[in-house]
């Protein structure tokens, strides 16, 4: 299979969310976020078993997004990594839903705009209240009414789902919150579409 967009991962979420773990309040703002390690979001149980089947050195972050129904972002962008100098891209994820219905994440063709064309904006106050080392709301480049999309995924909720995060996209929202746990390994220059796919060879189900 030659999808450069996302791969199901036969890794369920079942158990995967620690028993006392609390969601946080709902702000409103596009790409609003936390940052957790994962002991203080999964059961050690389950995130053992990922470690076992996604291979990568170090400790992982885990950033949960939270979106507000029907407030889609008028802008597509691509994740980077705000603490590698020069600001870099982080290709991938592997992502799960937490409600969400009518929601798709959104891939586009960003044919002929490079890198260093990212737009880096000013930090805002949705911003600091998340994250204050936050430089800027990921990397919104382009508007998306000037964008061809190219495919889209109802980002699944009962297993991991590896997307790239390294083609411009968005999240279309549906009339239901949207809670996105995605995890991130350490980033290496390195890294790339083919290296995460790497990570988790033996688990990719399509």
């Amino acid at each position: 299979m030659n999808n450069m967009f996302w791969r199901n991962l036969d890794i369920p979420t079942r158990g995967a969310i620690k028993e006392h773990f609390k969601f946080p309040t709902l702000q409103q703002g596009h790409g609003v976020h936390w940052k957790y390690s994962p002991e203080q979001v999964f059961s050690m149980e389950w995130y053992t078993n990922f470690r076992d089947k996604v291979k990568f050195d170090g400790d992982p972050t885990v950033i949960l997004f939270g979106c507000e129904k029907n407030q889609t972002n008028d802008y597509a962008h691509i994740d980077i990594n705000e603490t590698h100098k020069p600001v870099t891209m982080v290709p991938s994820a592997f992502n799960w839903v937490v409600g969400g219905s009518g929601s798709h994440m959104v891939w586009y063709d960003q044919y002929g705009v490079t890198e260093e064309a990212l737009w880096h904006g000013p930090v805002s106050n949705t911003w600091t209240a998340t994250d204050p080392r936050r430089h800027a709301p990921q990397a919104a480049i382009w508007k998306a009414s000037t964008l061809t999309e190219l495919t889209r995924l109802q980002v699944p909720t009962d297993h991991i789902t590896l997307v790239n995060t390294g083609i411009a996209h968005r999240i279309e929202l549906g009339a239901e919150d949207r809670w996105c746990f995605s995890i991130r390994p350490p980033f290496k220059d390195s890294d790339n579409w083919e290296s995460y796919i790497n990570m988790a060879t033996g688990v990719i189900a399509d």
